[in-house]
């Protein structure tokens, strides 16, 4: 017998057609599956700002683990982390905090324990981009609480090389002018 991949119409049809109680013993079904269920479906449906901290704290343990830990830098997993506080809340000031906070947990890092990795300094690059496109998006009062924080940031991380740290300050000093109040 062939092996035929159901696409989610497919799925979402049957689905459609079962009742209440049907579709919460999939949803627990799913939730005991694993934690990542777990995590998704808490954070969906128990919305709280602690759900915003335990993502941060994730998202801080990929970019930068325990230096005596056996994890390894994970940059993969801190955007998945990122990309499923998204689709769990669509809350993008906190999805803004998560890249910022991605991007800070780098650059500590970095400066901490120094790196000579190009496409790490890409990735962390990459993510500037996407926190500074993420701020342009949320209102002007969220984004003058953070100048501060990215002035830090830029302070800090303009001693990097790699060219990392002049894009950081290029970036960054570029995006804190067109924020200053005139």
């Amino acid at each position: 017998m062939a092996n035929k991949n159901f696409s989610w119409n497919e799925v979402k049809r049957r689905l459609h057609g079962s009742t209440t109680e049907k579709l919460l013993e999939v949803i627990r079904d799913l939730y005991q599956l694993n934690s990542i269920n777990r995590r998704f479906l808490e954070t969906r449906f128990l919305r709280s700002d602690a759900n915003l901290e335990r993502y941060r704290e994730l998202v801080s343990k990929a970019i930068f683990p325990d230096p005596f830990g056996r994890r390894k830098t994970s940059i993969a997993q801190a955007k998945r982390l990122i990309r499923e506080y998204d689709k769990a809340t669509g809350d993008s000031a906190g999805v803004t905090e998560l890249k910022l906070t991605f991007v800070e947990q780098g650059t500590n890092q970095a400066l901490e324990f120094g790196c000579d990795d190009d496409q790490y300094f890409a990735a962390m690059a990459s993510m500037v981009n996407s926190a500074i496109e993420s701020l342009r998006e949320l209102p002007d009062e969220i984004r003058q609480r953070h100048i501060p924080r990215l002035e830090n940031l830029r302070n800090r991380g303009s001693r990097l090389a790699w060219g990392y740290g002049d894009f950081l300050n290029d970036a960054l000093a570029q995006f804190i002018l067109e924020e200053r109040p005139d």
